[in-house]
């Protein structure tokens, strides 16, 4: 995955377990040793903080230029997709099980688990938030809309094979499938 910091500054991770700093002319800034297994999943928190979650089943929080962790939490399955909710200091966790747990973030950039939900039946690869709604995907087929206050189900649409990224807008959802089908659910 990619996750851009900047114009001018991206963060790369992948199966080696390394997250890169590379500038927009792909000149690697620093490289860390930041998981013992694949990073699945990286979320910026801001311009000089980052989290990445692996297939070692932890949930790492670092400080950017240079890589300094912050804060680590071990989960009991392998950690799959990452969200950071900025207007509720939320990051949202999905796990290889159908897990999402959500931790809060402190000032600090320490992290309090404020719940966990079995949602999926197999793993989540993405999730995606607005003001009011999360929705999430996985290896069910499934793409799923929940109340985030209270986590509670809204709506479920189906796929033919496993979720793999979805984009909210305000009026509807589009979502792929390992397939390659896309399609547009109204909400």
């Amino acid at each position: 995955g990619v996750l851009p910091l900047s114009d001018r500054l991206f963060v790369s991770c992948g199966a080696d377990g390394r997250l890169n700093l590379i500038d927009v002319n792909g000149k690697l800034i620093e490289s860390v040793a930041a998981h013992k297994e694949w990073i699945w999943s990286i979320e910026g928190i801001n311009e000089e903080v980052i989290a990445s979650v692996g297939e070692d089943g932890q949930l790492k929080i670092r400080r950017v230029s240079p890589f300094v962790q912050v804060s680590e939490v071990q989960m009991k399955y392998p950690l799959t997709a990452i969200r950071y909710d900025k207007e509720h200091s939320i990051l949202y966790i999905g796990d290889n099980n159908g897990t999402i747990s959500g931790f809060e973030m402190k000032e600090n950039f320490g992290v309090h688990k404020k719940f966990e939900q079995r949602c999926h039946s197999g793993k989540i690869w993405t999730i995606k938030c607005d003001k009011q709604r999360l929705v999430s995907g996985g290896e069910d087929n499934k793409v799923i809309v929940w109340e985030k206050k209270r986590m509670r189900k809204i709506l479920a649409y189906q796929h033919k094979n496993f979720v793999q990224d979805l984009i909210l807008e305000q009026d509807r959802i589009i979502s792929v499938s390992y397939d390659g089908e896309i399609r547009e659910w109204k909400w």
